[in-house]
């Protein structure tokens, strides 16, 4: 390949996995979508790149989802240097990768945009719950899966963060995470497992520095129910009970659908706050 538009589809795919049209125009490549098909068409004849269409409900029309083939990995991969090593359904087919369903697939674009909103920010590692098992992180005698851990560098200090995707109007189910992910933070081999072993000094004592954990709901009312029931919970801390709003700065949500205004957050207690300082 040596055509801007496709390079950089590829490189695109190599980082996200799986692009929507539409993700590819938030990208940048091409500023209409309908520019994006003579480039797809190539890189699909020449077996770089596979797509595969899936019903929108929310557009009522079927929309192109398109992923890399091992060619179009080899490519991305020798591009790169050997730096980027993508993942990319092994089966040749969307329909047949690891986990897929309707529901799933849904949950996946979820996670894309969320990691396209991270695209202007200082990256320093990014890994998706996306056709890997690199998010695992030990909790109680199992794993919990966040579906984003990300580190940014700041013109401060680097900052760790785990993000989830919540879908639905399940609050109760979404609160229950959150309640796993407080259990989470106090846990010091999530730290470990992270590499994230930064310490600060306050009042004369060092203290571990906290990631940060992010909710982000595909709707505003499951948001707030959750934040509601967060408002109403205790925990213990130092064998004292404590309201879990201690925790706010700590915790920050948004919707979907302002995603790419990722600056911009509500913490637990439901005041706006900043993704860093």
């Amino acid at each position: 390949m040596s055509k801007p538009k496709q390079d950089r589809i590829l490189r695109s795919l190599g980082i996200y996995t799986y692009l929507t049209y539409k993700q590819m125009v938030t990208l940048g490549i091409v500023t209409r979508q309908n520019h994006l098909s003579k480039p797809v068409k190539e890189l699909a004849e020449a077996n770089y790149i596979k797509c595969e269409y899936k019903y929108d409900e929310t557009i009522d029309h079927k929309r192109n989802i398109c992923f890399l083939t091992r060619k179009g990995a080899k490519w991305v991969e020798r591009d790169s240097g050997g730096k980027l090593v993508p993942n990319y359904p092994k089966s040749g087919k969307l329909s047949k990768s690891k986990g897929n369903t309707k529901e799933n697939t849904e949950h996946r674009l979820g996670i894309i945009n969320c990691h396209i909103a991270l695209r202007n920010l200082d990256l320093t590692s990014c890994i998706p719950d996306i056709l890997t098992d690199g998010t695992a992180l030990p909790f109680r005698t199992t794993k919990l899966k966040p579906d984003l851990i990300f580190k940014i560098k700041t013109h401060r200090q680097e900052e760790a963060f785990l993000l989830e995707f919540e879908r639905g109007v399940d609050a109760e189910k979404s609160f229950k995470k959150v309640k796993q992910h407080v259990e989470l933070m106090f846990s010091r081999s999530t730290y470990e497992h992270l590499n994230f072993n930064e310490f600060v000094e306050i009042n004369g004592k060092r203290k571990r520095r906290s990631y940060t954990s992010l909710w982000v709901f595909e709707k505003e009312e499951t948001m707030k129910a959750c934040l509601k029931k967060a408002a109403a919970h205790q925990i213990t801390i130092n064998n004292k009970p404590k309201s879990l709003l201690v925790l706010a700065p700590f915790f920050l949500f948004k919707t979907i659908s302002t995603v790419e205004d990722i600056m911009n957050w509500t913490d637990m207690a439901g005041s706006p706050s900043q993704l860093f300082a």
